[in-house]
């Protein structure tokens, strides 16, 4: 018995040992894989888009003069790579105030098909003498990044929105511009 009981000992002895050798996890007090990485990101990104339609939505946006605005573009940019924007806001073709309400203007889509959605709201100017000449509108408006989907899930951050709308050589109206700023998100792998 007293052979038995030293053998049952030395096991649990050498159990112990080879459990000390592997990496513990030490549950509350382990930093590994327990807590997420924020990171803060430079947003530098250039754009044009098409105007696909603008309508009166008395639902969406009230009455006229009150429009809604759909469009698509591409674009690129610092943090973000190659995207696909779309554009779906309220304007006051009177006073060239777009989206009062402050919700979510546009989407962008990444190459891998996470969506950054995004925020804006300003007004309107015509522009002056150091414009180029097919400059019909203009504006420098705030913008807001406010979550989305794959990377830009819980992402938040704020900047810049520069934009025109211009006469394209076939004579149609497009838009583009720039977002500067900030994005916060989570480091993914």
């Amino acid at each position: 018995m007293k052979n038995l009981k030293k053998i049952l000992f030395f096991i649990v002895g050498i159990g112990l040992m080879i459990s000390c050798l592997e990496d513990p996890d030490w549950g509350y007090l382990s930093m590994k894989d327990n807590y997420p990485i924020i990171v803060t990101l430079p947003v530098d990104a250039s754009f044009s888009c098409n105007y696909l339609e603008t309508f009166v939505d008395l639902n969406l946006c009230g009455s006229s003069p009150m429009m809604r605005v759909l469009a698509e573009g591409s674009g690129t940019g610092v943090s973000l790579g190659d995207f696909t924007i779309y554009w779906d806001y309220c304007c006051d073709i009177e006073t060239c105030c777009f989206n009062n309400s402050g919700s979510i203007v546009a989407t962008l889509v990444a190459a891998n098909g996470d969506e950054l959605f995004i925020s804006s709201w300003g007004i309107m100017s015509l522009p002056d003498e150091s414009d180029p000449p097919d400059i019909i509108k203009k504006w420098d408006a705030p913008v807001l990044f406010k979550g989305g989907t794959g990377v830009y899930e819980g992402a938040s951050g704020e900047g810049i929105f520069n934009g025109q709308i211009y006469n394209h050589k076939d004579g149609e109206p497009q838009y583009g511009g720039s977002f500067t700023g900030i994005l916060t998100t989570i480091k993914r792998d």
